[in-house]
């Protein structure tokens, strides 16, 4: 049986004197902090859209952060937070607390060059993208078409984003298509040396490896 937590309550003071109770989340998002921790569906794209956009209208050099521990979600919502990422003039930093699987890992190398972290035991998994064909043999030839433009797209953004040149004679990076030919796992400094990450934070109380991080990397955000 799992248990049902509420929503943490936070109390303010009001600009005008007195006090009132604001919910953790809705303060983490008017400071621009989302936790994805859930599979991304369409709801959950939505609502990522409206409030990016909102936020950003604002035109505040605050950058936005994206903390994962998500298991991925549907191919199409995360692409459409991925194409509104780009169009945002806002910096975008993203961060991997535990664990970023999937669509979600690829959303967290879809943050801004040098603003892209994880924990040190946080885990990125990439997996070859899947899909189901059925019905009829011109539809799932249609079906098979879109999967293969789709997989072809994500390779090319993840080559762009981790330093991985495209060839010009070739529509895919060939390493890329290689690499992800199989489900990968990486931990953070493999992540790290691959380009799917700009650094690894750890906890001041930590003594961070100097090779990798220092002090004032810690306060980027």
């Amino acid at each position: 049986m799992m248990l049902e937590m509420e929503t943490p309550m936070i109390k303010r003071k009001k600009p005008g004197g007195g006090t009132e109770s604001v919910d953790l989340w809705s303060l983490l998002e008017g400071e621009r902090i989302f936790i994805i921790s859930e599979d991304i569906d369409e709801d959950l794209s939505d609502e990522l859209q409206t409030l990016l956009l909102f936020f950003d209208s604002q035109k505040s050099d605050k950058p936005f952060l994206f903390i994962f521990d998500c298991l991925g979600g549907d191919v199409h919502p995360c692409l459409q937070i991925y194409d509104t990422l780009q169009y945002l003039e806002s910096p975008i930093a993203t961060h991997c607390i535990a664990t970023a699987a999937n669509m979600a890992a690829f959303l967290l190398a879809a943050g801004d060059k040098g603003k892209r972290s994880a924990s040190p035991h946080s885990m990125i998994v990439l997996q070859p993208l899947a899909g189901t064909i059925n019905g009829q043999a011109d539809d799932a030839v249609n079906e098979f078409n879109e999967l293969i433009r789709v997989r072809d797209y994500l390779f090319n953004q993840l080559s762009i984003k981790t330093g991985h040149p495209v060839k010009k004679a070739c529509l895919v990076n060939k390493q890329i298509q290689k690499d992800l030919a199989h489900s990968r796992t990486f931990s953070a400094q493999e992540a790290l040396e691959y380009g799917l990450i700009d650094r690894i934070i750890r906890p001041p109380r930590l003594n961070p490896d100097p090779s990798k991080v220092v002090a004032s990397e810690l306060k980027y955000y």
